[in-house]
């Protein structure tokens, strides 16, 4: 290879003598990537390929670096560079003459590692560096791409040997596009002269045939022209420089790319004439396949020339792009389906490029989308394909896009020339995904475009009544086509049609809502009648509508008409009532007063009316009428618009109901709670401490009534709304809470739970001069009460002063929030005295009362607080296990209270480690609530842990989860074995609950030390710690867990020959863990020998598992558990009800078996009685098509082993005289008996099948009569009648498939007893024997 001149190309480069490579090293990718150089980098990704391609490569830059070398030149970028195009140029020179085709094939290998080289050469080097060799290195890969040029030959068959399409040649020509297109992205940009045929060329090759060769010349023609329109910016793929902007340039270069289309559209068309006049003269076979073959070459030009527009028109100057449009425009005349979609992408993009505000102005790209809408949506072929639909759609929808940027007035007044255009595809009903796609466009448009301004001109329209300004409207023409969709030739759109009107209630608002009403009133004829299969979607839509539009457009539009149903006989709108009860938000309470109010009072009038005459079914449809419309109040108390004064107008409706109706009480209660508590939310938004512990964080039971917070607040509740609001209902607390007390202490215990939440909600927003007459009332009744139980009197009179304590603390709770501090002190007093008393009831009210007090601990004086830190540690000894619980919580309050103390830290730590104490060992508390709630409070104090710190201010522990983890850990070293345990069940939630914020190394740390008391003799110790590495195998990542399997497999199988406490089921189901985390046979390797068996036996159970799975209904096994992901709550509870459920047994493997138990089995068999497709213990009926839920039903509908058949339909008797056994089978009951064998035998085997499981209740006459035998083999029960010797022919031996198996000690066991049934004693000659 020649590289004389290496100097001379390389003048002003000044190259420096350089050592040489170590290729080794750069094989091996030595260096980082930042300093890595260009040899280092292709080495790194090709060295070690046994690619043919890769290792020419390689061969071909350490050419180039040697030849470097013997010029003592650095093989830098330029460098290489210049060698590269002096060796492009002497194989260049070399193949102007002809040469054998295995010449050509190296020659192109060759080439295509040069040209591979040099684009890695001139990507890495400056722009001014690669415009000074331009020249000449642009002349020479145009010369060697020249010879790659395919050359369609329309009269012969494509081959690889007349277009070039051999892999050599393909890849030489891939590498060479790459190399131009990188060269051009320099090139000068005031002289474009010199770049211009290279660019044609590469124009040219992104219509090649060769696929590899077309997208890599598309994509570098992206780049070129993509680098011409930057103004300012990186230039892709050279260097780290700037660029100028390249304005000329990009112009000659849209240019060409327009003449280059037009060429391939001009073609087209002269083609397509042709063959057209070939059809009508009736040529000849040959010409019609020649003219074939030339139609299939220009159309699949067109495709290719489309790809390439697809890429650059985004970025082609303005001027020229209009121009590429008109091209566009004469290809949709041909109706093509795949023409109009490739020209729908290519649009796509020109509405998607930031160019479009500079390239069209606002009434031409509307024009340009009206054209488009008329002509690519009557082509029925192109909306038949779903893809092709969807995608011309999204073309349209970036156009509207586009357009309603530039102007959305105009963008606006083109949507209904779409969604008309639309109408006739809504009516086909193969049309379902194009239906679909139109309706989300629709909406779309619809939220983009309609403004409020829209809105408002549509309902002066509306209300003036001139019909030529309705056509006009847009807002008016979409609402007509959406009316339209309603009607019968529509039918199979009504979903969509549905779908439409609530994005429309959306858009339209609760002000302009006139709008929309004839469309409703279409959707209530609809609705009325009977359900139907659009019964969901229609209250779907009306429950959207309602949520936009309010109760008070809807009703106006859909009246419930239930008076003249009533007293006409006409239908009613009942089913109206159940969407405004879920559905209402933001709705004026006045509203409800004024309509909804006499319409309940009035359908409860008729309901009375008709319940003293005959007419008793409609009397309580009636009343169940008049339930539901009072349920819809607080639904209408939901961030109501107006609660000041609609509250006033009704308050005295409320207060008759609540002392007159039993039966409404909830709802009014509820209708209260909801107002105070979502005012009081906004005011809590805007002035409240988070830091202060309140109780409902964690264990809050909550309220009753759950005023659904998935509704957003409105804009106008802010502070000064919700203060007004709460003023309006407190002003009438003076009337409603004696009410409310009385109602209280007068209501069974069941159904004080809303009327406890409305006296708290008065208690909350009251102020303490008018709660201070209830509470000296209160308190007075409070010590008469204790001052009687603890007198030694009559025991019922006891009895009944407990039960009214705790009704009056109840109250007293509810009233704290907002009594005076003097109160407080005075009830605090009662408090300390109750928590001690010897009722669990009372300690219970007591410590909920104690816990409301401490809410309030700023208004207690310190040595209150003294008081009650005092009395809690003296009463922790006497509480009793109902009452722990809110113990708990008032310990919580206490900790949080003395966290904020400053004074004497040293002796509050010690309190509060004694609180904390208490709070572990109440974890395994028997009591659910209690267990939950103390490892959820421990959880808390984690979260908010401000550690601890010795006596001079040092820090002891660091605050957070892992602080508070060391603090707990310290009962590790208990004494008592129950602290011990208790410990480790506080310490397996925090872990679980804080893992990711520890880190693994904690959670290691901590497991090391829990699993070194796997040694200790302490059974409750031991189950602790198996709880505990259940949840550790869980938790840590697999990596981490392999590198402990040896240490936790040791711990577990100390214990793992156990008989007792079920530790071996435990140790089997942690093992079962590890095994589907890490696989059955890393697993393995670190059991020792004598444990083996028990890998033996969870190896077998899966092979099993995996059998019935793969041979149950859709693959699926009808014991399969749907398993849950990670939680951030665990309680040890659980993991103790799992073994509490069934039976055990150990097997002789060290494995066990478990069984479940008659009373468990009895359980579920009463919770889940039928399980069939219309199982009425859920809402809905299930679906045939979900393989899952066709599961479930096989497996409710299955029997389990040991369970009857059918219990119902087969009854067992016993007859008196004789003893014999009759089976009665509903089934057969109907049939004749006669002599018909067959049937007769079926029944045998039919009641055979039941009596194996059935039981069968015996009386005493049947004991007498009646022997039963079972065989332990078989467990089945043969029975024999009393007081004879032979053949009982009532006597059935029921089917075994054990008599079936090949092995005979099987089928001597399946036979054992046979001889009982079937042979008589007696019978030992002749044919009788046989019998």
């Amino acid at each position: 290879m020649e590289l004389g001149d290496l100097k001379t190309a390389l003048a002003g480069e000044g190259e420096r003598p350089w050592g040489g490579v170590d290729w080794n090293l750069a094989s091996e990718g030595a260096g980082d990537q930042g300093g890595r150089s260009m040899v280092e980098d292709i080495f790194r990704r090709h060295g070690r390929s046994v690619q043919g391609e890769s290792r020419r490569i390689c061969a071909m830059l350490k050419a180039m670096v040697a030849a470097l070398e013997v010029k003592q030149m650095e093989p830098k970028p330029a460098a290489l560079f210049a060698a590269l195009v002096l060796a492009l140029e002497g194989i260049a020179a070399a193949g102007d003459g002809a040469g054998s085709p295995m010449e050509v094939e190296a020659r192109s290998k060759d080439e295509a590692a040069l040209l591979y080289l040099l684009e890695e050469a001139a990507s890495r080097m400056q722009m001014q560096a690669v415009q000074m060799k331009f020249a000449r290195s642009i002349k020479v890969v145009c010369k060697v791409l020249e010879t790659k040029v395919v050359v369609h030959q329309p009269e012969k068959p494509s081959t690889s040997a007349n277009t070039g399409t051999g892999s050599s040649q393909t890849q030489c020509a891939k590498f060479g596009v790459g190399c131009l297109s990188t060269l051009l992205c320099a090139h000068d940009p005031s002289n474009f002269l010199q770049a211009s045929s290279a660019f044609g060329l590469l124009l040219s090759f992104s219509t090649d045939p060769r696929p590899k060769v077309r997208k890599r010349a598309q994509a570098g023609l992206s780049q070129v022209v993509r680098g011409m329109g930057q103004g300012l910016g990186q230039v892709p793929g050279l260097g780290k420089e700037k660029g100028k902007g390249n304005a000329p340039s990009l112009q000659h270069a849209s240019r060409m790319v327009f003449e280059f289309g037009e060429q391939s559209v001009r073609e087209l068309v002269e083609v397509t004439k042709a063959y057209e006049n070939i059809h009508k003269e009736k040529s000849k076979k040959e010409a019609r396949k020649t003219f074939e073959h030339k139609l299939q070459l220009a159309t699949t030009r067109t495709f290719h020339v489309l790809g390439a527009l697809k890429e650059i028109v985004g970025y082609l100057d303005p001027t020229e792009v209009l121009s590429i449009l008109g091209l566009l425009d004469s290809l949709l005349d041909f109706k093509e389906v795949l023409l109009a979609h490739h020209t729908s992408l290519v649009l796509e993009r020109f509405f998607q490029s930031s160019q479009l505000s500079y390239t069209m102005k606002p009434q031409a790209l509307a024009t340009l989308l009206q054209n488009l809408i008329e002509r690519l949506l009557i082509i029925e072929d192109l909306m038949a394909d779903s893809d092709i639909a969807s995608s011309t759609l999204n073309m349209l929808l970036s156009g509207f896009r586009a357009l309603n940027r530039l102007d959305s007035e105009l963008c606006l007044e083109c949507i209904p020339r779409l969604f008309h255009q639309c109408l006739h595809y809504f009516r086909r009903k193969d049309s379902e995904v194009f239906r679909i796609k139109v309706s989300s466009v629709l909406s779309e448009l619809m939220d983009l475009c309609i403004t409020d301004e829209a809105v408002r001109k549509a309902l002066i329209c509306v209300q003036s009544g001139d019909a030529r300004h309705k056509k006009q409207n847009p807002v008016l023409s979409i609402i007509t086509g959406v009316e339209a969709m309603l009607t019968v030739p529509y039918q199979d759109s009504w979903n969509s049609a549905f779908q439409l009107i609530s994005k429309l209630a959306l858009v339209v608002g609760d002000k302009h809502g006139a709008l929309m009403k004839p469309m409703l009133q279409e959707v209530g004829l609809l609705a009325a009648g009977p359900e139907n299969e659009w019964t969901e979607a229609i209250q779907e839509c009306v429950g959207n509508a309602v949520r936009a539009l309010g109760p008070e457009c809807i009703l106006d539009a859909i009246p419930l008409n239930i008076e003249d149903a009533v007293e006409n006989g006409t239908e009613a709108n009942s089913w109206l009532v159940f969407i405004l009860k879920k559905n209402v938000h933001g709705a004026s309470l006045e509203f409800w007063s004024k309509t909804l109010l006499p319409l309940a009072r009035k359908v409860g009038e008729y309901a009375s009316q008709l319940s003293s005459g005959e007419d008793v079914e409609r009397a309580v449809l009636l009343a169940a009428l008049e339930h539901q419309i009072w349920q819809t109040l607080p639904s209408f108390c939901r961030w109501s618009s107006d609660t000041a004064i609609g509250f006033k107008s009704l308050a005295r409706s409320l207060g008759a109901a609540l002392q007159n109706r039993e039966d409404l009480r909830n709802y009014i209660c509820n209708a209260i709670t909801c107002i105070v508590k979502q005012n009081q939310t906004v005011l809590r938004e805007a002035q409240e401490n988070k830091d202060v512990f309140d109780g409902q964080s964690v264990s809050g039971e909550g309220s009753e009534f759950d005023f659904d917070e998935s509704f957003p607040i409105p804009e106008f509740y802010d502070e000064d709304f919700a203060k007004a609001n709460l003023d309006a209902v407190a002003s009438f607390a003076k009337n409603f809470l004696p009410l409310l007390f009385n109602l209280f202490v007068s209501s069974r215990p069941s159904e004080r739970g809303q009327i406890y939440d409305a006296i708290a909600a008065f208690g909350t927003i009251t102020d303490s001069e008018t709660l201070d007459g209830f509470y000296k009332n209160i308190l007075k009744r409070m010590a008469n009460s204790l001052q009687t139980i603890q007198s030694e009197g009559d025991k019922s009179m006891r009895d009944a002063s407990i039960e009214q304590q705790g009704m009056l603390m109840d109250i007293a709770a509810a009233l704290v929030p907002g009594l005076k501090r003097e109160a407080l002190e005075k009830l605090l007093s009662i408090v300390n005295v109750s928590i001690v008393y010897k009722d669990s009831g009372i300690q219970k009210k007591s410590y909920k009362l104690l816990f409301c007090m401490l809410k309030r601990s700023g208004d207690l004086k310190p040595t209150s607080i003294l008081g009650i830190q005092e009395s809690l540690s003296n009463a922790q000894g006497v509480c009793y296990a109902p009452a722990k619980k809110n113990r708990l919580l008032c310990v919580r309050a206490m900790i949080s209270i003395i966290d904020s103390r400053v004074e004497d830290k040293e002796k509050d730590q010690e309190t509060m480690t004694a609180m904390v104490t208490e709070i572990v060992m109440c974890t395994k508390e028997k009591n659910s609530k209690t267990h939950k709630a103390a490892l959820d409070l421990l959880a808390d104090i984690a979260s908010s842990f401000k550690g601890l710190e010795s006596v001079n201010d040092g820090p002891l522990l660091e605050p957070g989860p892992l602080g508070f983890i060391n603090v707990v850990a310290g009962g590790l070293v208990a004494s008592h074995p129950h602290m011990i345990s208790a410990t480790i069940v506080a310490l397996t939630r925090l872990v679980y609950q804080y893992s990711d914020e520890i880190g693994p190394e904690v959670v290691m740390d901590v497991e090391n030390a829990v699993s070194m008391l796997l040694k200790t003799k302490s059974r409750e110790v031991v189950k602790s710690v198996l709880a505990f590495l259940s949840m550790y195998v869980t938790t840590i990542d697999g990596a981490t867990l392999h590198g402990q399997l040896p240490k936790v497999i040791e711990s577990l199988l100390i214990w793992a020959n156990d008989t007792k406490n079920r530790f071996r089921l435990k140790i089997r189901h942690i093992l079962e863990k590890v095994i589907r985390t890490l696989g059955i046979d890393e697993v393995t390797k670190y059991i020792p020998e004598e444990h083996l068996p028990l890998i033996r036996h969870i190896r077998k159970q899966k092979s099993q598992e995996k059998r019935k799975r793969e041979g149950s209904v859709a693959g699926f096994s009808v014991k399969t558990r749907e398993t849950a992901g990670k939680r951030t709550t665990w309680t040890y509870m659980e993991d103790e009800a799992n073994d509490m459920g069934d039976n055990v047994t150990s097997s002789k493997f060290g494995a066990t078996t478990v069984r479940s138990s008659g009373t468990a089995v009895r359980k579920r068999a009463r919770r889940d009685p039928g399980g069939g497709l219309n199982d009425l213990s859920t809402s809905e009926p299930a679906n045939l098509l979900d393989n899952r839920e066709m599961v479930k039903m096989n497996a409710r509908n299955m029997p389990s082993r040991g369970d009857s058949d059918s219990e119902d339909d087969i009854q067992f008797k016993t007859r008196k005289k004789d003893g014999k056994l009759i089976i009665k089978d509903d089934k057969y009951e109907k049939r004749e008996r006669g002599s018909d064998e067959e049937m007769d035998d079926r029944r045998s085997v039919r009641s055979g099948r039941t009596a194996r499981t059935s039981r069968t209740s015996k009386s005493g006459a049947t004991m007498k009569t009646n022997r039963t035998s079972k065989t332990h083999a078989s467990g089945k029960t043969i029975v024999k009648t009393k007081g004879t010797k032979k053949l009982e022919p009532f006597a059935y031996w029921p089917m075994d498939r054990k008599m079936l198996n090949r092995r005979a000690a099987k089928r001597k066991d399946a036979k054992k007893g046979l001889l009982h049934v079937v042979k008589s004693k007696g019978a030992k000659k002749g044919k009788k024997s046989n019998r």
